[in-house]
């Protein structure tokens, strides 16, 4: 049985959810209830509630002017993974959201996760995702930035050289000023 929950009003939903495999600082209360006050936007939290909390599709509904109503899970992030102890479970869930988006009048839902819960049907846009593992010392981290940054620089070179502009020359000389 799937339900739609508000974590702001759950006293211990941070608790409930930090063992979730996947949960981020974006799943937990405090960020829904900053995105619920600064922004009016409805948390929809789409949870599994047949046993003890092992799914949660967390969503935002929002209303804008320019896109009209909609879901985002979740807003001003990259990247929301979605909790689902398998791809089928998920995919249930999808069916239980595009349900509940007719309902409420949602022009479309944007999901920022992986695609193994489309039920086959396609994304309508796709992104790459970056991860970077922070636990190396500062100066590892800091050394591999130097390396790429050689490499793009080098890389707006010979697209400049490719377009021979002036200004994206003038251009490149100063994103290199910046990034040296």
């Amino acid at each position: 049985m799937f339900t739609i929950v508000d974590p702001t009003a759950i006293k211990d939903w941070d608790q409930q959810i930090k063992d979730l495999p996947g949960a981020s600082f974006f799943h937990c209360s405090a960020w829904a209830k900053v995105l619920k006050k600064a922004y009016g936007y409805t948390p929809l939290y789409f949870v599994n509630t047949d046993r003890k909390l092992d799914t949660v599709i967390p969503l935002m509904e929002v209303s804008s002017l320019l896109t009209g109503k909609r879901a985002v899970s979740i807003p001003f992030t990259d990247y929301c993974e979605l909790l689902a102890p398998h791809p089928e479970v998920s995919r249930v869930m999808f069916d239980v959201i595009g349900s509940e988006g007719k309902k409420r009048g949602w022009k479309y839902v944007e999901l920022r996760s992986d695609a193994g819960f489309l039920n086959g049907e396609r994304a309508s846009a796709s992104y790459y995702r970056h991860t970077l593992d922070l636990t190396p010392s500062v100066e590892k981290l800091v050394s591999g930035f130097v390396i790429q940054r050689a490499a793009i620089s080098e890389k707006l070179k010979e697209a400049v050289l490719r377009s021979d502009s002036k200004k994206a020359l003038k251009h490149c000389a100063h994103f290199t000023d910046l990034t040296v």
